[in-house]
């Protein structure tokens, strides 16, 4: 059974359109303990509707001291299924007492 060009095609703009549907959105959690961030983080992007929560920039054993000084382990990001609901999740975030930062991933890259 051979699958003909334009199916392939056809498929490929549908992988295409649905993965431009979603929306990353960027926050930076308000200094707390190390060991709560990810339930803190995790909680927080259930509350506004955020899928597949994760930590942005992973430390290491080898420099976790530097990476905590610098708060880089507060910063979290989450998927939304649409721009708008990402839009409404940012602002959602953004009046959150245990929230800093609440930002949209500019459209167009990678995740």
């Amino acid at each position: 059974m051979a699958i003909s060009l334009r199916t392939v095609l056809a498929l490929a703009l549908f992988w295409m359109s649905a993965a431009a549907q979603k929306s990353v959105v960027k926050f930076k959690l308000k200094p707390i303990a190390p060991q709560e961030c990810a339930a803190s983080a995790s909680e927080l992007g259930a509350l506004v509707g955020l899928d597949e929560v994760r930590v942005v920039f992973r430390g290491g054993a080898k420099n976790q001291e530097a990476h905590e000084k610098a708060g880089l382990h507060l910063w979290y990001q989450g998927v939304a299924p649409t721009p708008a609901a990402a839009a409404q999740a940012v602002s959602r975030l953004a009046s959150q007492a245990r929230v800093d930062v609440a930002e949209r991933e500019p459209e167009g890259t990678l995740y």
